[in-house]
């Protein structure tokens, strides 16, 4: 059984309502990477772009019809695992 996290999921592009909270798995970082627990975050006008799917140049990058990678957040504060 792997390991999981409680995080905000994007699932689908669209508003704020389409974000839920859910279970994800837990990264296991890679060689020069940290874990992190995650004890606040910010949203951020990437962020929200990457929740709407818009401008539509992101849609390409992260997933056409939905985000490629549900979790979204860019800025945190936490502690190093």
């Amino acid at each position: 059984m792997s390991a999981t996290m409680q995080a905000v999921l994007c699932n689908r592009y669209g508003p704020p309502e389409e974000l839920v909270v859910g279970e994800a798995p837990m990264p296991v970082p890679g060689e020069r990477q940290v874990l992190v627990r995650v004890h606040a975050t910010a949203v951020n006008d990437y962020d929200w772009s990457l929740v709407r799917g818009k401008p539509i140049i992101y849609r390409l990058m992260f997933g056409l019809t939905r985000p490629k990678r549900p979790v979204p957040g860019m800025e945190l504060a936490g502690v190093v695992e």
